[in-house]
Order: C-alpha cells, then sequence, then structure tokens
C-alpha cells in the first residue's frame, strides 16, 4: 500500500470474520467508536466462502444483542449430520440428542451486508 490516511478510533479490530463483526457492533451499540480492519478486501471478502456455520450459542449471543434477525430469517438450520462409510452410512439426529440445538447456515460475506 503506497497511499497512507490517518484514522483515529478507541478500538481497532482486527478481522472481518464473525468474531469481529459481532465485538465491533457491540462496541458501537455501547457507544464506543471502532474500526474494522481485515487483510482482505470488501471483493475478496465477499466472494470467499468462509464461517459457513454458526453454533446455536453463537446464534443465541446474536439475538441477545439484536444481531440475530438476518441470520434467522435468510439462513437456515442443520439438525444432522451423516457419516458414510464404503458398505453403510450413519445418521445423527444431533438436533435431537441436543435438545433441538441446531447449526445455522450463512455464509461470512452475508454477514458484513
Amino acid at each position: 500500500m503506497t497511499n497512507s490516511t490517518a484514522l483515529k478510533t478507541s478500538v481497532c479490530i482486527l478481522g472481518s470474520g464473525p468474531a469481529g463483526i459481532v465485538v465491533g457492533n457491540i462496541l458501537l451499540q455501547n457507544g464506543i467508536d471502532c474500526i474494522i480492519a481485515d487483510r482482505y478486501n470488501r471483493e475478496e471478502i465477499y466472494t470467499r466462502a468462509r464461517a459457513g456455520v454458526l453454533e446455536s450459542t453463537t446464534v443465541d449471543l446474536l439475538k441477545k444483542h439484536g444481531l440475530a434477525d438476518t441470520i434467522l430469517q435468510n439462513g437456515y438450520t442443520h439438525d444432522t449430520c451423516e457419516f458414510r462409510y464404503p458398505d453403510y452410512s450413519v445418521v445423527f439426529d444431533y438436533g435431537k440428542l441436543a435438545d433441538g440445538d441446531v447449526h445455522y447456515i450463512y455464509p461470512q460475506s452475508n454477514l458484513n451486508d
């Protein structure tokens, strides 16, 4: 990078993955200014498939801070896992085994919208 710009902020968050986006939003909700810096530019973030699965406890945290609406509306739940072997397969319904806890499928690129 040949051009530099001075920025003043209280907090700099490195990484725009789910954790960085959530922390940034929680800080802003509490009146703390911050910037989120990522090694990838916006185009690279939007075109790379990363962080597609969110645990139920993560979604619960997002709900607590008012950040889960889009995930709940546009994502989908995943509550089974299939293990395949040459002669047979086994499906685990962990949604039932874990009292309804499920994974949420939602690409990281959508978290940045």
